[in-house]
């Protein structure tokens, strides 16, 4: 196996890529170097390579537990050292994606930047399965139809993995187009002018933050998306979460201050909420369609525009009122006389601990 060592400071020359003094230069000189890569070997990386073209990823797939690496190090005037510097691809406002990846399995991609293509920065052409991104930004797409910081041609990033990553003022969305059981965990989408992730079938959002992005801070295209104790303020049109797909699990979730809805359906779905806390501008839940809401044990919650929602199980533990437009929130626990009754914006995470304490409250 022969790794190779990329430098982005363009020069002239015939480096052979076999370390950092030797490393390739050029871009075309570093687009044949990554041609050759195949399972197991790495490409190490450094400093910025502007595009005139896409970096194009179509020649070699990984393998399980053998995938091909590409890693950043930071450029210190003598060996490059792995920290918070990005080795950086950027498209320069001239190269239509950053790095297009057609049909290849198993890459891993850490510590590097894409930024300023003219459609997506990091864009699947046809489907790419297993990649994982680690560390990674993507940013600044400027595309006259929005380009998005991760994008495809349809489901193409499938089974990805996003870890620590960020999106953020693109023209479109942050991220979109996973599909089958990818996972967004402890990532960033914020000042995108569409939305910060757009989630399709089977995928997992956790521990992950979408602020101020211009649509939905997050956005259910297609069912079975689950979201763990992820944060969803400030979002446009669409608020905080969309969801035109169900079935959807929130568990710990916080959607605040979104300027519409905390949570928007538009079409019918199964909803479980776990100790989620909504407090938004025009209401906590529009239903847009039938929508059931399970919360606890409970069967099940309809909630619409200005309306309250309210879920009687007699086996649960304790059932809730979920506070719409103008309604509050209230707590009543299993002898059905003695509830809570809290304003609107009661953080529902304190909830269980409250009904656990017992006695009259």
């Amino acid at each position: 196996m022969a790794d190779i060592y990329v430098d982005g400071e363009l020069a002239t020359g015939n480096n052979d890529g076999t370390s950092w003094a030797d490393a390739f230069r050029t871009e075309a000189a570093i687009q044949g170097g990554f041609d050759g890569l195949v399972a197991g070997e790495t490409a190490h990386c450094t400093r910025t390579l502007t595009l005139t073209s896409p970096l194009d990823i179509d020649q070699h797939s990984g393998a399980d537990g053998n995938p091909i690496r590409v890693i950043g190090y930071n450029y210190n005037g003598g060996s490059p050292v792995i920290d918070a510097t990005r080795f950086v691809l950027d498209a320069d406002h001239a190269a239509a994606h950053a790095i297009s990846a057609d049909g290849v399995d198993h890459w891993v991609w850490e510590n590097v930047e894409f930024k300023k293509a003219t459609a997506d920065n990091a864009y699947a052409a046809s489907s790419c399965r297993y990649w994982i991104f680690h560390r990674c930004l993507s940013r600044d797409t400027q595309a006259a139809g929005g380009g998005n910081g991760w994008g495809g041609a349809g489901a193409n990033w499938r089974g990805a993995s996003w870890l620590l990553c960020e999106a953020r003022d693109n023209d479109g969305m942050g991220f979109d187009r996973a599909y089958d059981g990818a996972a967004f965990i402890g990532c960033l989408a914020r000042g995108n002018a569409s939305y910060g992730f757009r989630l399709n079938a089977a995928c997992t959002a956790a521990l992950c933050i979408a602020h101020a992005n211009g649509h939905a801070n997050f956005y259910n295209y297609a069912g079975n998306v689950t979201y763990l104790f992820c944060v969803a303020d400030g979002a446009g049109a669409f608020g905080g979460v969309r969801i035109t797909a169900g079935p959807t699990l929130a568990l710990g979730c916080r959607l605040t201050d979104n300027t519409s809805y905390g949570l928007d359906i538009s079409t019918a779905t199964v909803l479980d909420l776990w100790n989620c806390y909504l407090n938004n501008t025009t209401g906590t839940v529009n239903g847009g369609g039938s929508l059931a809401i399970h919360e606890d044990k409970g069967t099940e919650t309809r909630i619409t525009s200005g309306a309250e929602g309210y879920e009687d199980e007699a086996d649960d533990e304790f059932n809730l009122r979920l506070g719409a437009a103008g309604w509050r929130t209230e707590v009543d626990f299993p002898d059905g006389v003695n509830f809570l009754r809290f304003a609107r914006g009661l953080p529902t995470n304190v909830i269980p601990h409250l009904a656990k304490m017992g006695g009259k409250q």
